[in-house]
């Protein structure tokens, strides 16, 4: 098997993976795990390149951290998320993302079950930024999304508990 087949058939079993849970835990449980999934890749990710973020760091320091490692990882170009102060919170642009794929092929689905809106939805980036907050701000910042259009441009906002 080559390596992109096999990184294709990956991709399907988490997508199937993915809509099992769903199925099982519905929309409420299904942000938990989400969030869960994404302390572990933030905290994993972070380990793998030294450790830059550490305890303790402010907000600041979190978001534009966990964007460096993005960058570093190669999961992301510099200028593919913006990220402004709003009064809502921290709005986060995502011009281009890595998870495009995946999200086209699951939010329809999600959508179409009538247990998500589009402000409930499962947004992996989001998820990942809320996460470095929590782990290394040691603040909870849960998000929504205001806007997807998956490849396009989605906005989220986090909004500080």
């Amino acid at each position: 098997m080559t390596e992109d087949t096999t990184r294709k058939a990956m991709f399907r079993w988490l997508t199937g993976s993915i809509m099992t849970s769903i199925k099982l835990m519905g929309s409420k449980q299904m942000r938990v795990f989400t969030r869960g999934m994404s302390m572990v890749f933030v905290n994993q990710l972070n380990r793998e390149n030294g450790e830059p973020l550490r305890d303790g760091i402010d907000v600041d320091a979190a978001i534009e951290g966990y964007r460096k490692l993005e960058v570093a990882s190669g999961q992301a170009e510099q200028d593919d998320v913006s990220v402004s102060q709003t009064p809502e919170g921290i709005q986060l642009l995502v011009k281009d993302c890595s998870y495009a794929g995946f999200c086209r092929d699951i939010l329809p689905a999600l959508t179409g079950t009538g247990e998500f809106s589009e402000s409930t939805i499962p947004c992996m980036r989001c998820s990942n930024y809320s996460a470095a907050l929590g782990l290394y701000n040691k603040t909870k910042w849960p998000y929504r999304l205001v806007q997807y259009a998956p490849g396009a441009k989605c906005t989220g906002v986090l909004k500080k508990l």
